[in-house]
C-alpha cells in the first residue's frame, strides 16, 4: 500500500475497518481501508507525526507530532483535525486509559509524560524525571501505565490514580515499544540494542524472563 513519505507507525481502529499511518516527512496521516487496501484519505498533521491512538469507540485518533511538540486530535468520520494539543518536549509514544478519559503522552526530548484530559483536551499534569520515554501502555484496568525510559533502560510504572510514578525495573537496553498484556498481567519490553524483549509481572515490577529476538528491534504488541 502506498502511503505518505516516511511511514512510521501504524495503528488499527477499533472495529478494524481503518489502520492509520503516520509518515513521518511528509507529516501527514494515510487513512487505509483495510478490506480494500486503498488509501481513502490523506490527512495533515503536526511536524514529524510519530504514534497514533485511537479512543475506545473510534471517534477520535490522536497522533503525537515529535517536532511539533503538539498532539493532533482527528475526528475519523470527517477525517480531519478537529483540534491541537500542547504538549511537552518530542511527543513520540502515547496511549488513551480504557474508559477513553486520559491521554498519556511520552515527551522523548524532554523526559516528561503529559496527561491530557480528553473531553476537554486540556494537559491536567506534567510527570517529570522520565529520561526519553519513548514506548506507552496502559494497564486494561487503566490504574497503570507503563512507559518506556530508553536512556534509562528502564520501565516506569505510573499511578493513572496520582499520576506519579510508583516503580521503576530495569530492563534491557535501550528499551523503546512496550505493551501489557490482555489480563494484564504481564508486561512485555522491547530492548533495542539488546535485542532481547523483557517480560515483567504486573504484579511485582519484576522481570521474570528474557527472549532473544532479531537485530534492533522497537515495537511489540500482544493477540
Amino acid at each position: 500500500v502506498g502511503v505518505g513519505d516516511n511511514p512510521n507507525f501504524v495503528a488499527v481502529s477499533p472495529n478494524g475497518q481503518l489502520a492509520y499511518v503516520s509518515n513521518l516527512s511528509s507529516d501527514t496521516v494515510s487513512v487505509v481501508n483495510t478490506a480494500t487496501n486503498l488509501v481513502t484519505h490523506t490527512i495533515a498533521v503536526g511536524d514529524a507525526p510519530r504514534q497514533i491512538a485511537f479512543s475506545p469507540d473510534g471517534s477520535r485518533a490522536y497522533v503525537g507530532n515529535q517536532l511539533g511538540d503538539t498532539v493532533s486530535v482527528i475526528d475519523t468520520g470527517a477525517n480531519s483535525v478537529t483540534a491541537t494539543i500542547a504538549a511537552g518536549d518530542g511527543p513520540y509514544g502515547l496511549a488513551i486509559t480504557p474508559d477513553g478519559s486520559l491521554m498519556y503522552v511520552g515527551n522523548l526530548n524532554g523526559n516528561t509524560v503529559t496527561v491530557i484530559q480528553t473531553s476537554n483536551n486540556s494537559v491536567i499534569a506534567t510527570i517529570p524525571s522520565i529520561p526519553s520515554p519513548t514506548g506507552v501502555s496502559v494497564s486494561p484496568d487503566g490504574t497503570r501505565v507503563y512507559v518506556a525510559s530508553t536512556t534509562s533502560d528502564s520501565v516506569r510504572v505510573i499511578a493513572t490514580a496520582t499520576n506519579t510514578v510508583t516503580a521503576t525495573t530495569s530492563v534491557g537496553d535501550d528499551p523503546y515499544g512496550v505493551a501489557v498484556s490482555p489480563s494484564g498481567n504481564e508486561i512485555a519490553v522491547v530492548n533495542s540494542v539488546s535485542e532481547s524483549i523483557s517480560f515483567i509481572s504486573s504484579a511485582t515490577n519484576a522481570v521474570t524472563r528474557t527472549i532473544s529476538v532479531g537485530s534492533n528491534p522497537e515495537q511489540v504488541a500482544y493477540n
